[in-house]
């Protein structure tokens, strides 16, 4: 899911006879992203209530549209305000990137013989590109308004403060999600096709998992300081940790007693083997489920739709 919805804001100021004062050109910069916003919310909300592939790529086209359209009246408009119309078009710009799947087409390259990305520290990269956008938007009109002496309020309203915890929560979301899942698929590598993987191939993928470290981000004050997302998280990694430390070593020593092609140190080793993949297994499949648990109360809890 794409998530770039800035805050929305209330402009109060005395009126100025200047035929485009800086009142008159927030207000018509603000009026386009309240555009952006609304669509942006409406594909949102087809996202989280499961709707049809077709009603996504509709709600995501118009969304598109929005964009190109807010960025060509920034351009035709002429202003007195040229750094504050550069920072406006730069996000637009950088949210119609996002929106046009720029990074997952040169992933999804069919062409490319090799995609030298991580593809979940990219979906990360994405997120806080995301996250980044937003917060220069809101420091530029910040700026801009005090700048000109211009009070602004924020929008109180209910759609506006359901809008703004729903944005929250799925950013925080999606920062540790990406990384789970990261974590879920190098050790789906590991155990897929086990016994014919070489000690080598084996410890290639035991350093990536063993290596991660969780990268934590502090909880935002829309979610009222609800830690369980980060909790959850820590809990998979200790999950991680302990595999690494019991079943993974067992699996290790057996690779190494294999490779002595000793049939009755093989024979002897092997019922601890397949113990500790049993174990692994039955492990794994608990973690998931309870990290599917958690992240799903979390949302439940913090998603206004």
């Amino acid at each position: 899911m794409r998530i770039f919805i800035s805050l929305l804001f209330v402009f109060t100021i005395a009126t100025t006879t200047a035929s485009d004062n800086p009142r008159q050109y927030l207000k018509f910069i603000d009026d386009l992203n309240e555009d952006v916003v609304v669509q942006t919310w409406e594909y949102m909300n087809a996202y989280t209530n499961g709707g049809s592939l077709i009603e996504l790529k509709s709600n995501r086209k118009r969304l598109e549209n929005y964009l190109l359209r807010a960025l060509k009246k920034v351009q035709k408009r002429p202003t007195a305000h040229e750094d504050f119309k550069n920072q406006a078009k730069a996000y637009f710009e950088g949210n119609l990137a996002i929106v046009k799947k720029d990074l997952y087409v040169l992933l999804r390259n069919k062409e490319l013989k090799k995609v030298e990305v991580d593809p979940y520290e990219l979906q990360l990269n994405i997120r806080r590109a995301i996250v980044q956008l937003r917060v220069d938007y809101d420091n530029a009109v910040q700026n801009f308004a005090s700048e000109h002496n211009l009070q602004l309020e924020l929008n109180r309203s209910d759609v506006a403060i359901a809008m703004n915890t729903t944005m929250a929560a799925y950013d925080y979301y999606h920062h540790y999600n990406i990384q789970i899942k990261k974590l879920i698929n190098l050790e789906q590598q590991y155990w897929t096709d086990l016994h014919n993987k070489s000690g080598n191939q084996l410890n290639s993928i035991e350093n990536q998992l063993c290596q991660a470290n969780l990268d934590l981000i502090e909880v935002p004050q829309l979610l009222n300081n609800d830690s369980s997302l980060v909790t959850a998280a820590q809990e998979y990694m200790s999950y991680i940790q302990t595999l690494c430390g019991q079943e993974l070593q067992e699996i290790k020593n057996f690779k190494l007693i294999e490779s002595t092609g000793d049939r009755k140190k093989i024979a002897q080793a092997t019922s601890a083997y397949n113990k500790a993949i049993k174990d692994a297994n039955d492990k794994r499949r608990r973690q998931i489920t309870q990290w599917q648990n958690k992240t799903t109360a979390f949302l439940q809890r913090h998603v206004k739709m």
